[in-house]
Order: C-alpha cells, then sequence, then structure tokens
C-alpha cells in the first residue's frame, strides 16, 4: 500500500509508515499501528430435553470477539423471541440467534433442540389356561426413551418383579412402571385375563 495523500481511509489491520518532507527536504518519519478486534464468533453449550413432550431444553451461548454492547436476536419455534444471552425452557425445533457488537459487526448461529422418542412398551400377553390356573405370563419389549430401562411390577395378592418378562400368573391386573436411563417413566396396566368356562 502506498498513498501521496495526506488523509487515508479504508485501511486494512496493519502497520502504516508516514514520511513527512518540507521544501528544505526535512523529513520526519512516523508509523501508525491499525488494529482490530478479534472476529466475532458464538458457542454454544446445550441442555438437551431428557424426556419426551418436555420443554425443558437450554442454550448457553458465549460470545467471543468484536467489541462489547452486544445485540442479541433469538428466534424459535411457536413465535418464540427473545434478547438474553442464554435462553431456557426450550421446546424442539430449531432457534436461530443474531449478535451485532458495538460497531455492528454480526454473526448468525443456530442451534437445533431435539426429544427422544416417546418412552412405549409393547406387551405380548399369554392368557391362563384354565380359571383358577396361574400359568399366564407378559413379554414386554421396551421402546423409545433411552435405553437403560428399569422395571416395576406390581400385581393380584401382593406380586411384585423387577423382571422385564414374568410368568405363572394368575389373572387379573398388573401395573408396569418402566423407567428409562434418564428416569422418563411410563405406567401401564396390563390384564391377565380369565380363562373361558367351558
Amino acid at each position: 500500500y502506498t498513498s501521496s495523500v495526506e488523509d487515508i481511509f479504508d485501511l486494512e489491520e496493519g502497520q502504516y509508515n508516514l514520511t513527512m518532507t518540507d521544501q528544505n527536504m526535512c523529513e520526519q518519519i512516523m508509523s501508525f499501528d491499525i488494529t482490530a478486534p478479534d472476529e466475532l464468533t458464538l458457542d454454544f453449550s446445550v441442555t438437551p430435553i431428557l424426556c419426551f413432550g418436555d420443554d425443558n431444553a437450554a442454550i448457553d451461548m458465549t460470545i467471543n470477539g468484536g467489541l462489547p454492547g452486544y445485540i442479541i436476536a433469538w428466534t424459535g419455534p411457536n413465535g418464540f423471541i427473545s434478547s438474553d444471552e442464554d435462553i431456557s425452557n426450550l421446546e424442539p425445533g430449531t432457534y436461530d440467534v443474531i449478535v451485532s457488537d458495538i460497531n455492528f459487526c454480526m454473526v448468525i448461529g443456530s442451534v437445533e433442540i431435539t426429544e427422544p422418542d416417546e418412552l412405549d412398551a409393547q406387551a405380548d400377553v399369554t392368557p391362563i389356561t384354565c380359571n383358577g390356573a396361574d400359568d399366564g405370563a407378559i413379554d414386554i419389549t421396551p421402546n423409545g426413551g433411552t435405553p437403560g430401562y428399569t422395571v416395576s411390577w406390581t400385581g393380584p395378592n401382593g406380586f411384585t418383579s423387577s423382571d422385564e418378562d414374568i410368568a405363572d400368573l394368575e389373572a387379573g391386573d398388573y401395573d408396569l412402571a418402566l423407567t428409562d436411563a434418564n428416569d422418563c417413566q411410563l405406567n401401564i396396566t396390563i390384564t391377565i385375563p380369565d380363562a373361558q368356562k367351558r
């Protein structure tokens, strides 16, 4: 870069050396450093949704570079808006943010919030063969949630079990509490029917 103009504009970052000479060929040399802020960038830390149907996710945003005096504009699902740096109580969806610094330098970011599938259990019921028998069974297949399931059964006459599949059952209602690795819980009742009288 060179110029013979007294005032110079639109300069990039770096050192600029000025040589001034008068009519008597006297010289003075001066140096000027043009600096720039660090690049404006964003970092995100996400607290996810642990259970299907919850709206308790959070996004912690860290703003790097630029010059403080930031203006923040979040938008998200169902008309969500916020000017806070960190946002919480979020449902699933895409959250977009625009951050401007005091010099109107701008950066855009986007964060996707997801949720696990709904916790469910498929049940295969084996009815009792004869009235008064105790040869019924329930086999379950957990689905959704976050694997790492635990099971708690209760049933007639003080029946309890922590086994996923249960057998040697009498007729009646069996209550299942199915819990996944994130402590999300499903509660359902499965019935072992009476055998038909002949």
